[in-house]
């Protein structure tokens, strides 16, 4: 059976559906969850408390918790063999580590977030063997630059034989916000000012 390490974060929404899609392809999946390490994990109370360490405290513990989860991952990968090493955004590892990952088996990244980590994208892209997002500008933008590993990969629907979607003409919900809420990271409430009156139901973590 084909071997494949995954690397993602269990609390994405995107985990389960990647994982069951690797499997109905005949992989075996083996897992490790990027933010795994308690001073990197958001929301643990680890990741709170050093917020109210004094900042380069902050900064050492949090370098030390990204040590150990890429030590983690390359750990893995030696062990497993793997034939594909596949990351859903995963923006925790070093570029030592994506080097190093990629003498072991063909490498890539589906980041699905967009612009506001135009940062991090830009600096890891050419990283990979294979980099895919969902935004085609940003695809657009990364190919201007010179990477030529960069490709469009829209999101879609997990469906299966007892999958049932609505009428596209029979909407529930007028106006609909799919997303995580971390207000220690990205307060978002200001950004529906006023969209409460067309309507607007929000979907995501349990902290909204």
């Amino acid at each position: 059976m084909k071997k494949i390490l995954f690397v993602s974060t269990s609390s994405s929404v995107f985990h389960i559906p990647l994982w069951k899609a690797f499997e109905s392809f005949g992989y075996q999946v083996y897992f490790v969850d990027y933010r795994s390490h308690p001073f990197v994990a958001t929301g643990s109370l680890a990741h709170r408390a050093l917020h109210r360490l004094p900042r380069k405290l902050e900064d050492s513990l949090y370098v030390y918790g990204n040590k150990k989860i890429n030590q983690k991952i390359l750990k893995t990968a030696y062990k497993v063999k793997p034939d594909l090493i596949f990351a859903s955004k995963a923006k925790y590892i070093d570029i030592k580590t994506l080097d190093e990952l990629r003498t072991i088996a063909p490498t890539i990244n589906w980041y699905v977030d967009q612009m506001s980590n135009w940062g991090t994208i830009k600096k890891i892209a050419g990283h990979y063997d294979y980099f895919f997002n969902y935004d085609r500008y940003l695809i657009d933008l990364l190919q201007k630059r010179g990477y030529k590993n960069t490709y469009h990969l829209p999101w879609a629907g997990y469906i299966n034989k007892n999958s049932q979607w609505p009428d596209k003409n029979n909407h529930k919900y007028n106006l609909t916000f799919i997303g995580s809420y971390h207000p220690e990271i990205f307060p978002r409430e200001s950004s529906f000012d006023g969209l409460e009156k067309l309507g607007l139901n929000i979907w995501g973590n349990k902290e909204w």
